[in-house]
């Protein structure tokens, strides 16, 4: 009968320091292959969120001008209440009351965007889209594109506006990463940092 194992000096095993290197340099070793694949996935996710809130803030604009049976407005407001070019700046969507495309006092703001950030390009080929009370676009079709310059190789999302109000995202035709704007061009990565 055991009643207990008694410990002796050839029972008792532990690593030692040449092991526990050998460990810890396999650790720091993976660990610094993982890193830059994470990193490119990290932009990717946010370059599939930013281009998802753009998309939903289109079809928002949409279904809102639909449902109060009023003009809606998407655009880049300057400080007086115009339309911009600067799509890299807040974007709103507001009701447009009286119909002359700018954000007047008395006109309701539905939803805020924010600015982009530096290593991100937003761009679209007019000042405004702007939906009619049949969700219709009242511009000819039009795309609204984003990019991510963030990692290496540029990311990013082509929103294609039909002259119906409908949202359809672009195609990587030319298979060279980025997708196609409606008039078959890249979409437009600019790196906006600072040199």
């Amino acid at each position: 009968m055991n009643t207990g194992t008694i410990l002796t000096q050839d029972t008792v095993r532990g690593f030692t320091l040449l092991e526990l290197l050998v460990v810890v340099a396999l650790i720091v070793t993976t660990s610094s292959l993982l890193v830059p694949n994470l990193s490119a996935l990290l932009s990717e996710k946010q370059t599939r969120q930013k281009s998802a809130e753009l998309k939903q803030a289109l079809i928002f604009s949409r279904n809102s001008a639909i449902s109060m049976a009023r003009s809606v407005v998407f655009c880049p407001v300057s400080t007086d209440g115009a339309c911009g070019r600067n799509w890299n700046q807040e974007l709103s969507v507001f009701v447009d009351a009286n119909g002359d495309k700018t954000l007047n006092d008395n006109e309701q703001i539905l939803r805020v965007l924010s600015p982009s950030r530096q290593s991100e390009h937003r761009a679209y080929n007019n000042a405004r889209i702007s939906f009619g009370p049949l969700g219709r676009s009242n511009v000819t079709a039009g795309s609204l594109s984003y990019c991510n310059t963030s990692t290496s190789q540029a990311q990013g999302t082509s929103l294609i506006i039909s002259r119906m109000g409908r949202v359809r995202e672009g195609k990587d035709q030319n298979r060279d990463g980025l997708p196609e704007l409606a008039n078959g061009l890249n979409i437009p990565c600019t790196d906006r940092s600072p040199t």
